[in-house]
């Protein structure tokens, strides 16, 4: 069956409709397992639209270990709370201290975890609706699938933190299409715990995890990620080599590309591996899908910013469609149940997906080919601009025809005059 680009934006716009109310928001640290004694230093922390409400959200932590694997462990409620003026919303378990401190722009709320948040490995699910009641079992027979659907709870992120005890441990942030971090080969110890990992973003797009376990001094900290030893992961694929558990202030954003600047998921057009630099010595950060070869054109003179699609080899073959908006990326648009398009709703929106496969955009309606990756180009005639104007580009990965499955990070081109 062919895409109907037409099918797509009624699909998009029926379920934006539906859930009109929610925003783009993500799950941006975990602080599960300091050294030493975890009461009074334990957290998470979200990453929003500044000064949002949290109404309808919950999380959920899903047990992983042995036979208790799927059991809803925690049902917290964050209805009542918004993001703070940062975006930035972190839940302790106490007032307690911390460094390297809290942004005072966060939004904070402290409330012991009953039950306590466990160590080892958990999928942390974002989402809102009905959640599923505490105990239920979201895999009967405890393989590493979720067996009951979460009917009525829409999820909109989640992670998987595993360790690598020798012993049997299952996630479930897979089975939702996000991430699981873990188990770790290699470097890493035989037997490995994750303490803690926060998410890097491109503006505010949420892109590629980093974990691992972190040294300090409880309580109160600082606590530092343990690259140096070899038991840190990811911080190499996004262009960190130091970084600190930083709970209540706005995440890092990495240098991809090397030149000294901030750039998240811009990424590198030669080289498609995403575990080692390329000739230009950049890459596409783990998490991140999109990636371009420049972030400027003159409207002047016109122009072509290549867009570098890596859709992964889950989507090897099936199609995709390009898609632009140039009024922002946030609050974003729920195209599926847990699939967020990282663009506004616009006429620009409208006319690329309408429009595929023309001049300005070119290639943007295809089929990603066997390793899961394409090659589009968004290409800008010589114009008149009284003033700057940024435009964002993200795909849809779309299955029989009308249902996406998968929404890139979007991709800025910057027009100047």
């Amino acid at each position: 069956m062919k895409l109907r680009p037409s099918v797509v934006l009624l699909a998009a716009a029926s379920f934006a409709s539906a859930h009109a109310s929610q925003t783009q928001v993500s799950i941006s640290e975990l602080f599960v397992n300091p050294p030493g004694t975890d009461q009074s230093q334990e957290g998470f922390e979200l990453y929003g639209p500044p000064s949002t409400s949290l109404a309808g959200y919950k999380l959920l932590i899903v047990e992983g270990d042995g036979t208790g694997a799927g059991l809803v462990d925690v049902v917290l409620d964050l209805g009542a709370f918004s993001t703070g003026s940062n975006g930035v919303f972190v839940w302790r378990d106490s007032a307690a201290v911390i460094a390297p401190g809290i942004d005072p722009s966060s939004a904070v709320n402290v409330a012991d975890f009953a039950p306590d948040i466990e160590n080892g490995t958990n999928t942390y699910i974002l989402g809102f609706g009905t959640a599923p009641a505490p105990a239920t079992d979201l895999d009967t027979n405890n393989d590493g699938t979720l067996d009951v659907a979460l009917s009525g709870f829409t999820v909109v992120d989640a992670v998987s933190l595993v360790e690598n005890d020798g012993t049997s441990n299952f996630a479930y942030a897979d089975d939702l299409g996000f991430t699981n971090l873990g188990p770790f080969a290699g470097p890493a110890p035989v037997a490995h715990t994750p303490d803690a990992a926060f998410r890097i973003y491109n503006a505010s797009t949420p892109c590629g995890w980093v974990s691992g376990d972190v040294l300090g001094t409880n309580p109160g900290g600082p606590y530092s990620f343990a690259i140096a030893t070899g038991e840190a992961f990811n911080f190499d694929l996004q262009g960190l080599t130091a970084a600190d558990v930083n709970l209540g202030q706005v995440n890092p954003i990495a240098d991809s590309d090397g030149d000294g600047a901030a750039n998240g998921c811009d990424g590198c057009p030669t080289d498609r591996s995403k575990d080692a630099p390329g000739a230009c010595g950049c890459f596409i950060p783990e998490g991140c899908s999109l990636g371009v070869d420049v972030n400027e054109l003159s409207a002047t003179s016109g122009g072509t910013q290549q867009l570098f699609l890596y859709g992964g080899a889950a989507n090897a073959g099936k199609q995709y469609i390009v898609i632009g908006s140039v009024t922002g990326t946030t609050p974003g648009l729920p195209v599926a149940p847990g699939v967020t398009l990282p663009l506004n709703y616009d006429f620009y929106l409208i006319y690329s997906i309408g429009n595929p496969n023309t001049f300005i955009l070119s290639n943007s309606f295809a089929t990603l080919d066997g390793a899961g990756n394409a090659t589009a180009s968004f290409n800008l005639p010589p114009v008149a601009l009284p003033f700057a104007v940024t435009i964002h580009h993200a795909y849809l990965v779309v299955e029989g025809g009308s249902i996406p499955v998968f929404a890139s990070n979007a991709a800025p081109v910057t027009l100047n005059p």
